[in-house]
């Protein structure tokens, strides 16, 4: 994937500080070819070493390069949070009280995001002004009955899918567009959604790297009338199993999160990393 250009390097500290001790110490060594005393020919050969140093250090530590590496955190229903290069985004965030069992949903943020229009639930996050330009770019998609809005975000080295409340087919002008994601978020609770298995359909439609089914109910939280989905990873890969040519292909897997403001234990949030990280940690 392409950068956005929206991601700017940052100067570090130590790389600033190497740099200019890098020139005073060249002073001397400078001196010494001009000033032909003992102590000029001493302190510029002392100042060799120390100027090597200092250049090597600026040159690795001058520039900080712009974190590519996402946390997704599930706070329960449809809503997370993405936290990239410090600044945060929260997806669907639920109005107070209107998910049994699920903690009010708060925090800071730097964009928040809603797809079925109510946005009762953004007045709980605080909106923080940013340093510096948010790291996604986010494009918004219509559901072809219009009741619902889906957003891809892009950092340059991640493209997230969140499908919102979908209810209907995608388009195959959006399936082109989300296929290949790295995290799919799909409802598969049905009722008010699509159920699980039309979301495992959609999955093996868009073959994401990852796919994090949302919008279910537990035994600790979740509206009593939508489904569970605990089939739902089983329907993936029985689908999958089933496509034509599936040995030449990748089964999306599926993450399944506890949510984070609710009472039930479990993994909440998962780390999309840098794929220059992933590929440097296999080989070592």
């Amino acid at each position: 994937m392409k950068s956005t250009g929206k991601e700017k390097r940052q100067l570090k500290p130590l790389g600033v500080f190497a740099l200019v001790m890098a020139i005073i110490y060249t002073i001397p060594i400078i001196a010494m070819f001009f000033i032909r005393s003992q102590m000029s020919i001493t302190l510029g050969l002392a100042a060799i070493p120390i100027t090597l140093i200092s250049y090597a250090t600026a040159k690795t530590n001058f520039w900080k390069p712009p974190a590519t590496n996402v946390k997704v955190s599930y706070l329960g229903h449809r809503c997370f949070q993405l936290a990239c290069d410090d600044q945060v985004v929260f997806i669907d965030p639920y109005p107070a009280g209107s998910v049994p069992g699920l903690k009010p949903v708060k925090g800071k943020a730097n964009l928040v995001l809603c797809s079925d229009g109510d946005e009762s639930g953004a007045a709980q996050i605080k909106i923080k002004e940013a340093k510096r330009p948010l790291p996604f770019t986010v494009t918004e998609f219509e559901a072809a009955d219009g009741g619902n809005k889906m957003f891809m975000l892009d950092n340059g080295d991640h493209r997230i899918v969140h499908l919102g409340a979908l209810d209907c087919d995608l388009t195959e002008e959006q399936i082109a567009a989300f296929r290949g994601a790295d995290i799919l978020m799909v409802p598969v609770g049905g009722e008010y959604t699509i159920d699980e298995d039309e979301a495992a359909d959609i999955t093996l439609a868009l073959l994401p790297e990852y796919v994090i089914p949302m919008s279910f109910q537990t035994a600790k939280y979740g509206l009593k009338e939508i489904g569970r989905g605990t089939n739902f990873a089983s329907s993936v890969i029985e689908a999958w199993l089933e496509t034509e040519g599936h040995e030449n292909g990748h089964c999306p897997v599926t993450v399944r999160l506890a949510a984070k403001n609710g009472k039930e234990r479990g993994l909440a949030s998962v780390e999309v990393r840098n794929r220059d990280e992933v590929k440097n940690s296999r080989k070592s």
